[in-house]
């Protein structure tokens, strides 16, 4: 289980073009990568910002576990 979220505050990396937010995305998605490559299970839940953060996570998954 990988769990992403959108950074914020996104932070610039000085004489970079990519943020720190954007490399911290790109690491997540190639450990996926590897995982996959190994044939592991992968799930990636990603948090988008305004979008109830890890409390939205947590409820979903009491949610879906009740069934």
């Amino acid at each position: 289980l990988t769990i992403t979220r959108d950074p914020h505050p996104d932070l610039a990396i000085p004489g970079r073009k990519a943020s720190f937010g954007t490399i911290q995305i790109a690491q997540a998605r190639g450990d996926m990568a590897v995982l996959v490559a190994r044939g592991r299970p992968v799930l990636r839940v990603h948090i988008k910002k305004d979008g109830g953060g890890i409390e939205a996570l947590r409820a979903a998954v009491i949610a879906a576990t009740q069934n």
